[in-house]
């Protein structure tokens, strides 16, 4: 019998979306542990922030921080960083 093993270090990963109910953002940590939502408007001005935690996934944040525009999510962890821009309509 052969065994083999594959150690895969799998990036970190988010989608966002949007539903009646507010912003949806579904996170792979990959294999981080300490990771950070942040989410900025377009002018810069940090709207939200998060410590994020496995239970949190996925993570709905309330319709009323956001009206109409453009956004960016921020995920970090001590090894990576995601920058995603969304358009959000209210």
């Amino acid at each position: 019998m052969v065994s083999t093993t594959c150690s895969v270090d799998a990036p970190m990963s988010m989608i966002v979306s949007q539903s009646e109910y507010g912003i949806n953002v579904l996170i792979t940590p990959g294999n981080n542990k300490n990771i950070a939502l942040s989410i900025f408007d377009i002018s810069g001005k940090m709207l939200f922030y998060k410590h994020i935690n496995t239970i949190d996934n996925p993570l709905t944040i309330s319709p009323n921080l956001f009206s109409s525009g453009i956004y960016l999510f921020r995920l970090q962890s001590e090894t990576e960083d995601i920058v995603k821009k969304s358009i959000i309509k209210e």
